[in-house]
């Protein structure tokens, strides 16, 4: 359902320095006010942020270089139709400015009879007409303004203001919409349809680099965890000795034993950490096999079992997982004084055994010879 939002008339002083000639006017305060009659209604206020101020400074400029906005006297624009009396206007509001914690300033373009009246002191205040959301009594838009004389609002800089009755029901329409979002973007050319995809791409882009920051902070805290796990030193113990050397270096002194001490330590640093990694998966391969051989596989099979574990560990622990445990005979070569039955070079091999063929490189009738000669052995 449409959003539904009214008008309100506004008046305050013109803040004018010298002659009334092309000058910047405060039509609009910053915050939060109200009309001294009690409007827009008992506990309520009009409002209108920094935030809200320059998007909506942003509008008017989108609207105002294609048509500047009117300033007439005393609202006659809007009572033309009821009275019949001409509507002459007293200036055209060209450009527009917010100013973080003032409001909305517009440059304002006079006519000659407005000049004569400002200077002459006969007209002192403007009285813009906003456009605002009855339910938060925030500001969405300026229609137009006047000239008037009968101030009833405070609280801007150097401006009095006042708001006289008249509320009309408005509807936006989706023109309005799509011309804040080309004036906010910068794309004053864009249709519907492609300020659609461009929003929807700023939104896809936006969420990834959320989603990459979260990786790279993860990735972060594990490699200083892993640093810590292999006795290496963390990035703040060699902090300070590197921040020592640098303000050294950097002090005009051109120490180049300084230097070649900073690359030994580098070097060093790296050389430390191929050998601890080198010995941290040397271990976990060494416990793998201790845990495999020879409960799951017998020792002739060792060497091919490490030279898989050496090319892929993470292959070789799925592998002895799923290999179930042997007999004990074919483990202690202890049969009760009976010998095993030789095994059969022709049975076929089962799933297991199939798969411990393809990750040590055996052919299944390599694997088979094996197996008769573990058999003999513990005979």
């Amino acid at each position: 359902m449409a959003m539904r939002y009214l008008l309100a008339l506004l008046s305050s002083t013109l803040a004018l320095s010298g002659s009334a000639d092309t000058s910047q006017v405060q039509v609009l305060p910053f915050g939060e006010f109200a009309a001294r009659d009690g409007r827009p209604g008992p506990g309520k206020t009009w409002k209108l942020t920094d935030a809200q101020g320059r998007a909506l400074a942003a509008k008017l400029n989108a609207t105002a270089a294609k048509t500047p906005l009117v300033i007439d006297y005393e609202h006659q624009t809007l009572q033309a139709e009821e009275n019949g009396k001409p509507a002459p206007a007293a200036g055209w509001m060209k450009a527009f400015a917010w100013r973080d914690r003032q409001g909305l300033w517009a440059t304002t373009d006079w006519t000659e009879a407005a000049k004569g009246y400002i200077a002459a002191r006969e007209y002192l205040y403007i009285s813009p007409v906003l456009r605002y959301d009855p339910a938060t009594g925030d500001v969405v838009g300026l229609e137009m303004a006047a000239l008037t004389n009968y101030p009833a609002l405070l609280g801007m800089a150097a401006v009095e203001a006042r708001l006289r009755a008249q509320l009309h029901p408005q509807e936006p329409t989706d023109m309005d919409l799509l011309k804040l979002l080309q004036a906010l973007f910068n794309l004053p050319q864009a249709t519907a349809e492609q300020m659609h995809s461009h929003i929807t791409t700023l939104k896809a882009k936006a969420e990834q680099d959320a989603a990459t920051a979260t990786a790279a902070a993860a990735l972060k805290t594990a490699l200083t965890q892993l640093k810590t796990d292999l006795g290496l030193p963390t990035e703040g113990d060699i902090t300070a000795p590197l921040a020592a050397l640098k303000t050294k270096l950097n002090g005009g002194t051109g120490d180049a034993a300084g230097m070649e001490a900073l690359r030994g330590m580098l070097a060093t640093t790296q050389s430390e950490l191929a050998t601890l990694k080198a010995s941290a998966q040397q271990r976990e391969l060494d416990e793998l096999l201790a845990a495999a051989i020879p409960t799951k596989f017998v020792p002739a099979m060792r060497a091919a079992l490490e030279k898989l574990g050496k090319t892929d560990i993470a292959q070789l622990r799925a592998m002895v997982e799923a290999q179930p445990a042997m007999n004990a005979p074919l483990l202690d070569g202890q049969n009760g004084g009976k010998s095993p039955p030789p095994g059969d070079p022709n049975a076929e091999l089962n799933a297991t055994e199939l798969g411990v063929c393809r990750a040590m490189g055996l052919t299944p009738e390599a694997y088979k010879k094996q197996k008769v000669a573990m058999a003999a052995a513990n005979a």
